[in-house]
């Protein structure tokens, strides 16, 4: 049975998982970053999801964009742009917001924001940083004007010509619905519209797992391994699923055994090095899935919350449709 995909031992990579606090309140005519009013170029195509009783409003799902999406690294990477100049964009729903990277603002020549600063807490650490100021940010073809976002350092992907300019966090994504297809190197965003408890975007899901929100925008997901229960951050910005080193150790792994395993290397946005172990668990449940022999990295997470990550590595030979809106996550069958 398909699992979470082998990573290769000493490769760096980005960790995910980021919250962050803003400073200064912005000026009442200046656009504030979580009301996100996403201008679609796109034309919206509405289709009816359920039928419910007569007088009753019917359940609506509005198709706001479909989106390339492709794995560079195994970080989830979609087109976007900033101020008109193209450029890659993380999808990252382990972050509590979104940021452009240090490079796009001194590339692009974007204008600081000295009316607010935000600090970044990460899995390695913190940092505090000047925002900058974004005339068009721009998500596929979706455009969100004059916004106000941090500003951190991401690492270096993305082909010269559209380079990595920003990551896409949770306060931009909970606005949708989201489809990934990764298999298909597609991802869609929906809007929801009257859509209650039982709603489905398919007709047969193999899995539908109750969500639980996590500092407004963050979600957690219920799962076991080697039959312990386990709460896992969504996090599609961790190339790798990870699990702090206290919770590995409640299951069983002592450093002893850790010492054997293969050793990882690894970042957060702050990109401080954070070195762990790939460790091989007997068992991991999700849902009805029964994942045996899964390798999952262990690491000394600062992970409020939260166990462990949830990685792309599982989104990768998966298709499921990440519901904000119903709190909840389902899985295509298996093709």
């Amino acid at each position: 049975m398909k699992g979470f995909v082998a990573s290769t031992p000493n490769q760096p990579r980005l960790i995910s998982w980021i919250s962050w606090r803003n400073g200064l309140a912005l000026p009442a005519d200046r656009c504030e970053m979580p009301a996100w009013p996403a201008y679609g170029l796109l034309l919206l195509l509405l289709t009816a999801c359920q039928s419910l009783p007569p007088g009753a409003q019917a359940c609506v799902r509005e198709r706001a964009a479909v989106l390339p999406v492709r794995l560079d690294h195994g970080i989830l990477l979609v087109p976007g742009a900033l101020n008109g100049q193209p450029v890659q964009l993380v999808v990252d729903t382990g972050a509590e917001g979104s940021l452009v990277s240090s490079d796009a603002v001194a590339r692009f020549g974007l204008e600081r924001d000295p009316t607010r600063r935000t600090t970044i807490d990460s899995v390695g650490g913190q940092i505090t940083t000047a925002n900058a100021w974004v005339q068009s940010f721009i998500v596929g073809n979706l455009e969100t004007p004059q916004v106000s976002l941090a500003v951190g350092p991401l690492p270096a992907l993305g082909e010269p010509a559209s380079p990595l300019g920003g990551l896409v966090g949770a306060n931009y994504l909970a606005s949708f619905d989201i489809e990934f297809d990764l298999p298909r190197q597609r991802m869609a965003l929906y809007r929801l519209v009257a859509c209650g408890p039982g709603f489905s975007p398919w007709s047969d899901p193999a899995m539908v797992l109750p969500l639980r929100r996590f500092r407004r925008d963050l979600l957690l997901l219920d799962l076991q391994i080697d039959r312990q229960p386990v709460t896992a951050l969504i996090d599609t910005g961790a190339r790798l699923s990870s699990i702090r080193t206290d919770v590995a150790e409640r299951l069983g792994v002592d450093a002893a055994t850790l010492a054997r395993d293969p050793l990882t290397a690894g970042s957060g946005v702050d990109l401080i090095a954070m070195a762990g172990r790939l460790h091989r668990f007997a068992e991991v449940r999700i849902g009805s899935e029964v994942l045996r022999d899964q390798e999952i990295e262990v690491a000394p997470l600062a992970l409020p919350g939260a166990d462990m990550l949830l990685g792309a590595d599982y989104l990768r030979t998966r298709h499921v449709w990440l519901s904000y809106s119903t709190q909840r996550l389902f899985v295509a069958p298996a093709r």
